[in-house]
C-alpha cells in the first residue's frame, strides 16, 4: 500500500482521482498510534497538525523554529521546523476541538502568539514571523542544491539510465539562500487564470481562481466527475476530461463553462492544447494499451503518435509546436519521460526513474517539470533539455506532483497534501517562496495555469 500511495497502478483518471482518497487514508492511518494497546485512549493521537513557517518580508522558509501549542491544565506539544520550516505536531484526543494558545519562535524573528482552535481544519497551515529589526542573518535557510552533468543522452531505445545526477550541498530545499535572496514575487508571475478540481461541491467539479488564489469561481456543475482542465493560448476555450459510469472521454467549453461539446467517444484522458489552439493530444486505451493521439479539431482526424506495449500517459505540446513530451510506463518502478516530435519520429528517453510523470514544458521550452519518486514519495524537479540538469525544488514529508508552470515561466503551482489534503501551492521556478493558494477543508488538484 505504502508504494501506491504515489500513484495508482492503473492509468485512467478515474483511478488516479482514487489515488487522493487512498493517500488520505494513509496519512490518517499513518498518525495514529503503532502500538494502541499499550497508550492510554486519552492519548491516542487524533490527527497530525502540519505547519509551516516563514519570514513575512521574503516568503522564504524558517528552519529551527519551536512550534508550541498549550492547553490549559495539559503539557505543552511542540516541535521544531526542518530545512524546510516545516514541522508537525500530533494532538492527543484530549487537546482536539479545544481552545488552545499557538506560540512560534525563531531566532531573529518577533514571537507569535495566537488562540487557536483545535479543530483540523482549522488551524492555520502557514505563520509568518516578523524579523528583529537589524538582524538581517537570522541563519534561518538551507543552501539549494547543486547539480552536475553525466554523459550524453540516451538512444530512442530507452536502454540507458538517467542522464543527469543531483549532487546537493545539504538537502535539496524550498527555503532558499539568504546571502543570495530570490526575488519576490511582486514583479512575477502575476499574470492569467488557474483552473483546478475540487470536491468542495458535491462531486469532482472544475473551478477557476487568479493567479494569486482569489476569486474562486466554479464553472462546471455536472452529475459525472470532471477532471484535469486545460485552457487554450487564446485563452477561450477549455479541454478536460468527465468521467461516466467509470469511462473518460474528453469535452471542450469555454473558459465560463457555456457551450460545452464531447470531442471524443472512446477513452479519452490527458489532454493538452496544440499551441495553435486547432489540436488536441491526448492518451486514450480505445484499442487496449494506452497510447498518445492527436485530434485535429476541424477534420476530427484522429492521428495515432506512439504504439508500445505499455501505457502511454500524461502528453504535453512544447512551445513551438513541434514536439511533445509523455511519461511512458513500463511493468514495475520505473517509469520514463520520453520528447517525441509530432509526427511520431525521434522518440527518445529523456529520463527513467522511480514513478517519474507528468512532464510539463516550461514556456521557453527549454525545461520539463515533472513529479518523481525517486527520493522516496512525490517531489517536484526540473530538467534541462540541453544540458540535462536535473534540479529537484521540493522536499517535503508527504506527496508533491502535478507541476505546472506560469506563463512567465518564473513559477510553478503544484499539488501538496503538505497541510493533511490535497492543495494548489506555489514556488518560484528555484523552488523558493513556497506558499499555498487554496486552503479548503475539500481536496483541490489538477491544476494548471493559463495566460
Amino acid at each position: 500500500m505504502g508504494e501506491n500511495m504515489w500513484h495508482c497502478t492503473s492509468t485512467n483518471v478515474a483511478y488516479r482521482l482514487c489515488l487522493l482518497a487512498l493517500t488520505l487514508m494513509i496519512f490518517v492511518v499513518g498518525c495514529a498510534s503503532p502500538d494502541a494497546t499499550s497508550t492510554a485512549p486519552s492519548q491516542l493521537p487524533i490527527f497530525a497538525y502540519p505547519i509551516r513557517v516563514q519570514a513575512k518580508s521574503s516568503g522564504l522558509n524558517i528552519s529551527r523554529a519551536k512550534v508550541t501549542i498549550e492547553v490549559g491544565g495539559q503539557p505543552p506539544i511542540d516541535d521544531v521546523t526542518d530545512n524546510n520550516g516545516y514541522g508537525e505536531l500530533l494532538l492527543p484526543a484530549n487537546y482536539v476541538d479545544k481552545s488552545g494558545k499557538l506560540r512560534v519562535e525563531a531566532d531573529g524573528y518577533q514571537p507569535f502568539l495566537q488562540t487557536v482552535q483545535l479543530t483540523k481544519g482549522l488551524l492555520p497551515d502557514v505563520i509568518q514571523l516578523d524579523q528583529v529589526i537589524g538582524n538581517t542573518q537570522p541563519g534561518s535557510a538551507t543552501n539549494t542544491p547543486t547539480t552536475t552533468n553525466t554523459p550524453a543522452l540516451s538512444s530512442p531505445d530507452g536502454t540507458s539510465a538517467l542522464t543527469s545526477t543531483m549532487v546537493p550541498t545539504a538537502t535539496p530545499s524550498v527555503s532558499g539562500d539568504l546571502t543570495n535572496p530570490t526575488v519576490e514575487l511582486t514583479d512575477k508571475c502575476q499574470i492569467g487564470t488557474i483552473l483546478f478540481v475540487s470536491q468542495r461541491a458535491q462531486g469532482k467539479e472544475i473551478y477557476k481562481m487568479n493567479y494569486d488564489g482569489s476569486n474562486v469561481t466554479q464553472i462546471t456543475n455536472n452529475a459525472d466527475d470532471d477532471a484535469l482542465p486545460r485552457v487554450s493560448s487564446d485563452g477561450t476555450r477549455v479541454v478536460y476530461v468527465s468521467i461516466e459510469n467509470g469511462q473518460s472521454d474528453l469535452y471542450l467549453m469555454n473558459i465560463d463553462g457555456t457551450a460545452t461539446e464531447r470531442i471524443t467517444e472512446q477513452t479519452g484522458d490527458d489532454p493538452s492544447w496544440s499551441p495553435a489552439g486547432n489540436q488536441i493530444v491526448f492518451s486514450s486505451a480505445k484499442d487496449g494499451d494506452w497510447e498518445i493521439y492527436i485530434l485535429d479539431l476541424s477534420t476530427k482526424e484522429l492521428t495515432q503518435l506512439t504504439n508500445n506495449n505499455h501505457a502511454d500517459n500524461r502528453p504535453h505540446w512544447s512551445p513551438d509546436g513541434s514536439k511533445i513530451a509523455y511519461d511512458s510506463r513500463p511493468s514495475g518502478e520505473n517509469w520514463g519521460i520520453h520528447v517525441i516530435d509530432v509526427n511520431g519520429l525521434n522518440d527518445v528517453e529523456v529520463l527513467n526513474e522511480k514513478w517519474a510523470g507528468g512532464p510539463v514544458w516550461s514556456p521557453d521550452g527549454s525545461s520539463l517539470a515533472y513529479a518523481s519518486a525517486e527520493s522516496g514519495n512525490g517531489e517536484i524537479y526540473t530538467i534541462n533539455l540541453e544540458t540535462k540538469v536535473q534540479t529537484r525544488l521540493t522536499n517535503d514529508k508527504l506527496k508533491d506532483v502535478d507541476p505546472w508552470w506560469s506563463p512567465d515561466g518564473e513559477c510553478i503551482i503544484f499539488e501538496s497534501n503538505r497541510s493533511g489534503n490535497g492543495e494548489i501551492w506555489l514556488m518560484d521556478k528555484n523552488g523558493n517562496l513556497i506558499r499555498n493558494l487554496t486552503n479548503n477543508p475539500a481536496n483541490d488538484y489538477f491544476a494548471s495555469w493559463s495566460k
